[in-house]
């Protein structure tokens, strides 16, 4: 799929005001239970990240501690969803990942912190070759990110779907015997993980492509009418800020291709 720039992005879902954040919040964080900033300062990093203006969130949020998890968000989704060059791509989810690590040094209960840790360490993984992610250990750091993450919130849809990815993957790449064996990752356990989320998160674009992605990977063709199913119902959402757009795009894009 082309790569999309902010400015065609922002005719993808309704124009979003600042003084929107408030009452669309709880829509637009049920995937990762952010809580709702006070301050106006807070709120308006927010607003440029639900716009789409991902890069300039990322700056903003540079001028306060507590705003790291919207720097780090702001930083990932950029690197996934709109970096074209490669290596570009993997510096920053390197930078995320460093950063991460770091603010959880004086944050250690930080929630999005441990999962922008482990998303970015997935995203860096499905940049580089299978031998060289397991080689320098990234499946257990991994699963003991989102582990924690889902220990500070056993709600946080967005982890949910990520451990479900992470054990998706190990069993495309793998094969289910030696993924369960190693890695602990099992068909059932993912499905129940991918469900979870969507339960959590009925909105949620990404959880229902992801869920898709994971079948095909998991079980290829045999799951071709379920994930056709979760494709249709990703795209029959209308997104609500750039994110979502995004997911969206995803989606039709898998949708398409079937």
């Amino acid at each position: 799929m082309t790569q999309i720039n902010i400015q065609t992005l922002a005719t993808l879902f309704s124009p979003l005001d600042v003084s929107d954040i408030p009452e669309q919040w709880e829509r637009l964080h049920a995937g990762d239970r952010e809580p709702l900033p006070n301050s106006e300062t807070a709120r308006h990093g927010w607003w440029l990240f639900h716009t789409g203006r991902f890069l300039e969130a990322a700056d903003e949020a540079l001028s306060d501690e507590a705003l790291l998890s919207l720097r780090l968000k702001s930083l990932s989704t950029y690197a996934h969803y709109m970096e074209s060059d490669e290596s570009q791509r993997l510096a920053m989810f390197q930078s995320v990942i460093s950063e991460a690590k770091e603010g959880l040094k004086t944050q250690p209960d930080a929630l999005n912190l441990h999962y922008q840790l482990a998303y970015s360490l997935g995203r860096y993984s499905q940049c580089v070759s299978i031998t060289r992610a397991l080689s320098e250990g990234l499946a257990g750091q991994i699963a003991a990110s989102l582990e924690r993450c889902l220990e500070l919130d056993p709600q946080h849809a967005d982890a949910h779907t990520a451990f479900a990815t992470y054990q998706a993957e190990l069993i495309g790449k793998l094969g289910k015997m030696a993924a369960r064996l190693t890695y602990g990752a099992s068909v059932d356990d993912a499905v129940k993980h991918y469900q979870l989320a969507i339960e959590l998160a009925p909105y949620s674009v990404s959880a229902k492509t992801e869920y898709a992605d994971g079948l095909l990977s998991m079980a290829g063709k045999k799951q071709r009418q379920q994930a056709i199913s979760l494709y249709q119902e990703a795209v029959s959402v209308t997104p609500a800020d750039a994110l979502e757009a995004l997911d969206f795009r995803l989606a039709k894009a898998e949708l398409d291709g079937l």
